[in-house]
């Protein structure tokens, strides 16, 4: 508004994936304002973005698709990921600010049931653990929940996640999240498990490059994807095809984003 009321155009570079879709998701985006609806202009990651944008009643002359400016280095250490043994779990706690269903003791309750399932299957799987917690400063700590399954399980707090997710060997997440498309920028795959009944949809999962479950079809899943090749190769194209669609200029994208602004 501020910028507005002194005329400074406002460019917004995209920073996070608009990976769910549906009038439900809509209206959360409105209400949260997670359209940047009243931008000058919008750098966008790819095809996806332009079209969800669109789709939700952004100015199509508005989009502009310059590629990634965050996940260039994803793309570029694509050639020396390796695999080290360990499961990845991508974990988000319920909020404590600014979504009401999360505020439900039921919903921590759920929370903390599933981590601790999650540490007893990869337990019995023979795999370890690292559980990699959301950055957010609220973030609800495990560590006691962790305690009993030492030295098997590890949680991780900060840091960077393309060195985690580049050296894992399956990738799990709870519910939608950015981190669902750099695994499949490193050719990993990936199992995505409901925790908080979010009624959202996703070119992700149309494309099914990920598995979808819940805590009680998360064993079988994961052994599954363990010990079958074909499973791991048929999620892996998957997850190649989504990205490709996700991200244009997927090297380049800092040129095209300066000479863009040159331009403009």
């Amino acid at each position: 508004t501020l910028c507005k009321n002194r005329s400074i155009r406002v460019y917004t570079i995209q920073h996070g994936s608009l990976g769910v879709d549906g009038p439900i998701v809509r209206e959360e985006f409105f209400f949260f304002g997670g359209l940047p609806i009243v931008s000058d202009q919008i750098l966008a990651w790819g095809d996806v973005t332009k079209n969800t944008c669109i789709e939700f009643g952004v100015d199509k002359n508005k989009i502009n698709i310059v590629g990634s400016l965050t996940h260039r280095k994803f793309f570029e250490a694509r050639k020396t990921t390796q695999n080290t043994g360990y499961v990845l779990l991508a974990a988000v706690s319920p909020s404590n600010d600014n979504l009401i269903n999360d505020l439900l003791i039921e919903k921590k309750q759920k929370y903390e049931e599933f981590i601790v399932q999650v540490c007893k299957i990869s337990r019995k799987l023979g795999k370890k653990l690292v559980i990699k917690t959301h950055p957010k400063q609220n973030e609800y700590d495990i560590s006691h929940l962790v305690k009993n399954f030492q030295p098997y399980v590890e949680v991780v707090h900060q840091g960077d996640t393309l060195d985690l997710i580049s050296k894992c060997d399956v990738f799990l997440c709870t519910d939608f999240s950015t981190t669902i498309i750099e695994a499949h920028i490193l050719g990993k795959p990936t199992i995505v498990i409901s925790v908080k009944d979010y009624l959202h949809d996703s070119e992700v999962y149309r494309a099914k490059s990920c598995i979808q479950c819940n805590i009680d079809t998360l064993e079988q899943n994961l052994s599954r994807l363990l010990s079958d090749k074909s499973i791991r190769e048929d999620l892996i194209r998957r997850g190649n095809d989504v990205v490709d669609r996700y991200f244009a200029n997927q090297t380049t994208s800092c040129k095209k984003a300066v000479d863009f602004l040159g331009t403009n």
